[in-house]
């Protein structure tokens, strides 16, 4: 997954986020909650394995604040 970034005059660069297992189809649900700014942006990323919840801040140095894995969301 790649949390993209950009303005009016497109795309300008992107933050890697790892993976629950790699090659574990993640990204098969996904969604964004921005309560404000900074900090306040959660990215949640559902898959086969269980998910992920990224909050923010997330900077153009490839950086996020937390990553927090699930595995309790498995079918």
């Amino acid at each position: 997954m790649t949390v993209l970034r950009g303005g009016k005059n497109g795309l300008t660069s992107g933050t890697d986020l790892p993976a629950t297992t790699p090659g574990a189809y993640d990204g098969i649900d996904v969604a964004a909650l921005s309560a404000g700014s900074g900090a306040e942006t959660q990215l949640l990323v559902g898959g086969y394995e269980g998910s992920m919840r990224f909050a923010g801040p997330f900077t153009r140095a490839d950086t996020y604040g937390e990553a927090v894995e699930n595995r309790d969301t498995r079918p």
